[in-house]
Order: structure tokens, then C-alpha cells, then sequence
């Protein structure tokens, strides 16, 4: 399915005392945007920090930025499975807040997906990987079982994985 047109994209950031960094991270993504040119969003998730969160979002207002705050529920695992359930779009982007993870590296992602892969990941660990910008691409055969699917891939691709969010 090479030469797809791009999908369209959620971006799903987990925050908790990340107030600092979502300006910067909202501005990257914004040039990633328009780059891409496709519906777009930006979920942040947050375990109900006061830091300031609510406030930096709601002066920035940007209507593809959407804040979701968690008031009794907390965790890594949990923030990425809520923003999976909201999202919106045809592919689901993971990034933390803290900029660690590159916005700029979205469209490599996005355009792996669009080409056929159906994984994606960014990582440093790949091999050929140079900082978080090196996409692998993994193709999945499996049987309406995701998480053996993906195990299974990385396991033949001679790729080692662990559940970072565990």
C-alpha cells in the first residue's frame, strides 16, 4: 500500500507536572501540523497536576488541542489507554510531554503506517537507530490478537521489546 495518502493523526501526550514543556511541545507540533496538512490533534492527558497545566492550555487556545484532567486516576499506562480511547484520527502517536521524544519525527512514523506497516515505533534502540528518530516498521500477521501480534513480529525481527509503560 505504498504511496497512501497520510492518515489522518492523534497525538496523545501523557502530563503530569509538565506545564513547563507544553508550550514548547505545542509549538513543534503546530509546525508539524502544518506540515502533514491532515486533521490533527493533540491529547493531553494529565493526572490533574497544578502546575499551572489548565491555564498554559487554556491561554494557548488552540482548538486541536484538547486537555482531558484525570481527578482520580493516575499512571503512565492508564493516561496512554485513556488518550487511545479519545482519539479521534486514523493513526495514534505517542509522545511524552517532556520533549524526549521528538515531534519532528512524527511524520516518519505516520508515513510507515501509511505505507503499510502497522506498527510504528521510534527509538533509539533499532538497529540503525541514531536518537528517537529511527522508525522501525513492523508488518503484523496475527488473529485479532494485537499484543501477540506484536510480540511475535519483534520476536522474528530479532528485536527485543519491553511494556515501557508497565
Amino acid at each position: 500500500m505504498p504511496n497512501q495518502p497520510t492518515p489522518s493523526v492523534s497525538v496523545i501526550s501523557p502530563t503530569f507536572r509538565e506545564a513547563g514543556n507544553l508550550p514548547e511541545l505545542i509549538r513543534r507540533l503546530d509546525q508539524v501540523r502544518a506540515g502533514l496538512a491532515v486533521p490533527f490533534e493533540l491529547l493531553i492527558i494529565d493526572d490533574n497536576s497544578t502546575d499551572g497545566t489548565e491555564q498554559i492550555i487554556r491561554n494557548l487556545n488552540r482548538d486541536w488541542v484538547h486537555l482531558v484532567v484525570r481527578k482520580n486516576v493516575r499512571g503512565l499506562s492508564s493516561a496512554v489507554l485513556e488518550g487511545l480511547r479519545q482519539a479521534r484520527h486514523d493513526v495514534a502517536v505517542v509522545i511524552d510531554a517532556d520533549l524526549s521524544h521528538p515531534p519532528e519525527t512524527i511524520p516518519a512514523l505516520v508515513r510507515a503506517i501509511a505505507d503499510g506497516a502497522d506498527f510504528a515505533l521510534g527509538s533509539r534502540y533499532v538497529p540503525g537507530g541514531d536518537g528517537f528518530g529511527r522508525v522501525a516498521e513492523v508488518g503484523i500477521d496475527y488473529d485479532g490478537d494485537v499484543v501477540a501480534g506484536l510480540a511475535e513480529a519483534f520476536e522474528h525481527g530479532g528485536t527485543e521489546a519491553a511494556d515501557v509503560l508497565a
